[in-house]
Formats: C-alpha cells, sequence, structure tokens
C-alpha cells in the first residue's frame, strides 16, 4: 500500500478538474490508498464526495475517511464528537452504494498537548486506546476498515 493523506478536499475539489488531478497525481506516484479529510457540512456536497470516490475507485484506488483531532481520546464530548463523524460516515455508504468509503482513517494525536509532551509520557494511552476500540465497534458492522496513525513515543503494543 501507497497512501497519501488530503488535508484539503473541499479545495481539491473546489478547483476545475481537481479531483481529475488528484487521481492523476496518485496513478503517476503509485499511490494506491487516498485518506481524504471530510469538509464541514456545505462545504462540498455528498454527490461531489461520491463523485471523488468513484473516481479514484475506477483506477483501484481505495479511499477512506480521514479524520484528525489532538482530543478524541478524552471521554466525552471530543469522542463522542469523533464517533459522530464516524457514524457520518457509514450513513453516507448506506446512502451511496455506488460510491461507498472503504474505510475510516484516524490521525488523533494527543502526544501534540502539552500535558503529553516529554519523553515516555503515555499518560493518553489508555483513552486512545478506548478510542479506536469505541470506533472499531462501528466500523466492523459496517464493514469498513480502520486504520489509525499511531504515535512514535516509545515502544509499546496496542491489543
Amino acid at each position: 500500500m501507497r497512501g497519501l493523506w488530503v488535508w484539503k478536499t473541499s479545495s481539491v475539489l473546489a478547483r476545475p478538474a481537481g479531483a481529475e488531478a488528484l487521481k492523476k497525481f496518485c496513478i503517476e506516484k503509485g499511490i494506491n490508498e487516498v485518506y481524504i479529510s471530510i469538509p464541514k457540512k456545505g462545504e462540498v456536497s455528498n454527490a461531489e464526495l461520491a463523485g471523488l470516490i468513484s473516481l479514484l475507485h475506477k483506477s483501484n484506488i481505495r479511499v477512506e475517511a480521514l479524520f484528525g483531532s489532538t482530543d478524541a481520546d478524552l471521554p466525552g464530548k471530543p469522542r463522542e464528537q469523533m464517533l459522530n463523524n464516524v457514524y457520518s460516515i457509514v450513513q453516507f455508504n448506506q446512502e451511496n452504494r455506488k460510491a461507498r468509503f472503504d474505510g475510516i482513517h484516524l490521525d488523533i494525536e494527543p502526544h501534540q498537548r502539552p500535558e503529553n509532551k516529554g519523553e515516555g509520557n503515555l499518560r493518553f494511552l489508555a483513552n486512545l486506546v478506548e478510542t479506536f476500540r469505541a470506533v472499531r465497534a462501528i466500523t466492523e458492522p459496517a464493514k469498513l476498515t480502520l486504520n489509525v496513525d499511531i504515535p512514535n513515543k516509545g515502544n509499546y503494543i496496542l491489543d
């Protein structure tokens, strides 16, 4: 797998032939997996997202919905917002059966918060794992893969 993170999906789709340019770039660079950030409501229509997914799928490029956060590991409102984002992709897939996301890609970075700075400081790890498990409980029944970017702050194993 060779992946590409696209953090400004709305900017890509706002350009004339932006989706086509993204597809061409992926093909030229041998990228076969794209993680696209989900724009805020109203920035991009579901039809535009479905069109992008369909275009990439026709070139055998997997597409995952990309969500990033520095605090989605925290219980309560931050985690609930992330779970709501994941549910929105499940709903999107139900409404767009011919242009479905293949998976969810999480880029949760609690190590960026000041209280988690410092070598070997892994206080955030238990909450992060719980968030991953909660997302997995949504993605598995929906037949979505789950991929996560793991912060590299030392040696640890996730179950």
